[in-house]
């Protein structure tokens, strides 16, 4: 697979937000949006082998996505699809070396946040 025949996988309309860094008081505001627009692929499920060997807690809540590398994304933020809010619980590098092409592709591990 060439970087161009993989960029063509990046269909899903994304955003992230970050939240602010702890005041003080020990409080935190809302996450505010860091990255307003990028592409990834589509949301899939994790296997729960795959989600305990990245260190994510719940595996049958974790879902899984790719994107450009070189973005300012890190666990902690929140990935917005179609206006969810999906927190990024691991980030992790995927180089590739495709058609000669050399780059790094992020994969990120997402939990959707559940009310309780």
């Amino acid at each position: 697979m060439t970087t161009a025949s993989f960029t063509k996988l990046l269909t899903q309309a994304a955003a992230t937000k970050r939240p602010p860094a702890v005041t003080g008081d020990g409080l935190r505001g809302a996450a505010v949006t860091n990255l307003a627009s990028l592409t990834c692929t589509p949301l899939t499920p994790v296997s729960g082998e795959l989600a305990v060997r990245s260190g994510v807690k719940a595996p049958h809540e974790v879902k899984q996505t790719m994107c450009d590398g070189g973005l300012d994304i890190k666990e902690g933020d929140y990935l917005v699809v179609s206006a969810v809010d999906y927190a990024i619980r691991a980030v992790e590098e995927w180089p590739h070396h495709f058609g000669g092409d050399a780059g790094t592709y992020l994969v990120l591990y997402l939990e959707q946040e559940k009310a309780v």
